[in-house]
């Protein structure tokens, strides 16, 4: 199942769509279950996962938040 998600991101303000392709099954429980979101959407990385809960994007996170390596 396609699922579009906007988001702002809340360092730059901008507004951002990105599209998944989950299984419905996946769907359905970020929407209807209060399960941590690695437990609902098991398929989606955690680069996916904080867009999806923040809004922000890898390339943003590594600019204002920092990589692993520093």
């Amino acid at each position: 199942m396609k699922l579009d998600v906007t988001r702002r991101c809340p360092f730059t303000g901008q507004v951002k769509t990105r599209t998944f392709d989950l299984p419905v099954a996946e769907v359905l429980q970020l929407y209807h279950n209060k399960l941590p979101i690695q437990e609902a959407a098991p398929s989606l990385n955690a680069e996916e996962r904080e867009f999806v809960l923040t809004g922000i994007d890898g390339e943003t996170w590594k600019k204002y938040v920092g990589g692993e390596d520093e």
